[in-house]
């Protein structure tokens, strides 16, 4: 009896005016929104070559050991068209050195190809079908029963042999097929500009990527429809059930998302910056004061150096070696000094820098624990999990972030163990290049880094939670319409 059911409702749903006006405005959106981030994206990519290039020459030009500074930037990933994510709030170039440790909020960013372009960037496919969706579910669903009752059809239909959860499941069924609609149709063609376009290698994993967001995205809409049709289940009149399903999206998919991390932060307070910025002042300071007593150890000498900027003996000396610095004479006393002053001064700023590694990773373990009850408090939020879910699936939510700077300061303690090493601060390679013995260029002395991305089962499992939770509210919601309906006065 199922499927009579769906078949007749599919037909008055696919034939109605609304449906027309909900496929041409789908349509619509999907399609011109991801014309225009293609667009950014290309940009971007622009963007990405030139400064990779930029850094390439600036790395080969590199012959004394104090000038390493070793950057890399991220490539723009195709599927943040789908979930943009952090990608538009943090830098996408990250450096190391010695006095540098990779951090997510220690980033550079590069300059977009297009400025005017760029306003659009936040309207991602995934906020589109959290937006658009959402809306067309509440539309759609809200007068699934209580619809029927205002006809006085619903009585005449029950009152024939067929159970009430069967033709709850087909009209369901026939209401959920037909607002997937125009989401297929429209994710489809999205698809085919994308591949026309020629942005990216379309191989196994981004169609693997690109099948799990679909199926994903059906089962968020499958959920926004489902809370549209419980409500018209608890009401009999569809303007009622309309602004109810309205009030419930305002508090699931506005104040829920907004207010968590206001909650969350009352809570678990997030440390302040300003706290950080103090604790690394005083940690300059420190090291600034010992600096000074390692130089009154030194026994002086005259200074004959051909140097970048300002030069002065004295304190003042250690500054320069945040930049980089070059000597070049050949009169001996001054280079005995440098090579005394570097063997001294450099590996004490390491031990500085342990210290400062360790205050931000615990700034950072902070915020990750604030996030993380921001998650769970807005767990009822089905545009939350979607949303979540969508950009680790994609590769831009935070973890993923995290992954890379995790490599990248694994990186870091590689460098610093080849100078160790290779006791390249009680060389004068550090400071000077006249006296090299090893012709070859110092970036391919140094070890390389390589980032792995995460692999597709890696970003599945990272946003499995969200998966999970969206189910359980699907099957609550479905529980809850048979039980509703089975009490249901048709009358």
């Amino acid at each position: 009896m199922t499927y009579p059911i769906f078949i007749k409702e599919m037909r008055e749903n696919v034939s109605s005016f609304k449906f027309l006006v909900f496929f041409v405005l789908v349509f619509l959106l999907v399609n011109l929104d991801m014309m225009v981030l293609i667009r950014l994206h290309k940009d971007k990519t622009q963007d990405f070559d030139r400064v990779r290039n930029e850094m390439t020459e600036t790395m080969n030009g590199i012959d004394i050991y104090s000038d390493m500074v070793v950057k890399h930037i991220l490539k723009p990933g195709i599927f943040s068209l789908f979930r943009e994510g952090l990608d538009r709030n943090i830098g996408n170039v990250y450096k190391v050195s010695i006095p540098d440790i990779p951090s997510i909020e220690n980033t550079e960013k590069t300059t977009p190809g297009n400025l005017f372009m760029a306003e659009f960037a936040g309207l991602d496919l995934t906020r589109i079908f959290i937006l658009v969706m959402s809306i067309m579910a509440i539309f759609w669903g809200h007068n699934a029963v209580s619809g029927e009752k205002e006809d006085r059809t619903l009585g005449l239909v029950l009152s024939n042999p067929v159970s009430r959860s069967v033709f709850l499941l087909g009209k369901i069924a026939a209401g959920l097929a037909a607002l997937l609609i125009p989401f297929l149709f429209s994710f489809i063609t999205g698809i085919f500009i994308i591949l026309f376009s020629g942005s990216a290698d379309w191989g196994p994993t981004p169609w693997l990527i690109a099948g799990t967001y679909l199926v994903f995205s059906m089962l968020f809409i499958a959920v926004c429809y489902f809370i549209s049709v419980f409500i018209s289940v608890l009401t009999h009149k569809s303007s009622t059930a309309l602004l109810s399903a309205l009030l419930v999206w305002i508090v699931l998919f506005l104040v829920v998302p907004n207010i968590s991390p206001y909650i969350s932060g009352e809570i678990k307070q997030a440390p302040p910056r300003q706290k950080l910025t103090a604790e690394l002042d005083n940690l300059d300071n420190e090291f600034k004061k010992e600096v000074v007593e390692i130089e009154k150890k030194i026994k002086p000498a005259n200074f004959i150096i051909d140097i970048k900027g300002n030069f002065m003996p004295g304190f003042n000396l250690f500054g320069l070696f945040t930049t980089g610095v070059r000597v070049e004479t050949n009169y001996q006393p001054t280079l005995d000094y440098m090579k005394e002053y570097v063997s001294r001064v450099e590996p004490l700023r390491l031990t500085y820098m342990d210290k400062i590694e360790k205050i931000t990773l615990d700034r950072i373990n902070r915020l990750k624990a604030h996030k993380k009850l921001t998650d769970i408090l807005s767990g009822f939020s089905p545009a939350y999990l979607f949303s979540g879910g969508a950009a680790a699936l994609c590769g831009t939510d935070a973890e993923a972030y995290e992954t890379f700077i995790r490599q990248f300061r694994l990186y870091r303690a590689q460098l610093v163990d080849y100078f160790h090493r290779n006791r390249v601060f009680n060389s004068y390679d550090y400071f000077t290049s006249q006296f090299s013995k090893d012709k070859t260029r110092i970036i391919d002395r140094i070890p390389s880094f390589k980032y792995n991305e995460r692999p597709f089962i890696e970003r599945f499992n990272r946003a499995l939670g969200q998966w999970i939770f969206l189910v359980l509210e699907l099957i609550a919601l479905w529980l809850g319409c048979v039980v509703l309906f089975m009490k249901y006065d048709p009358r």
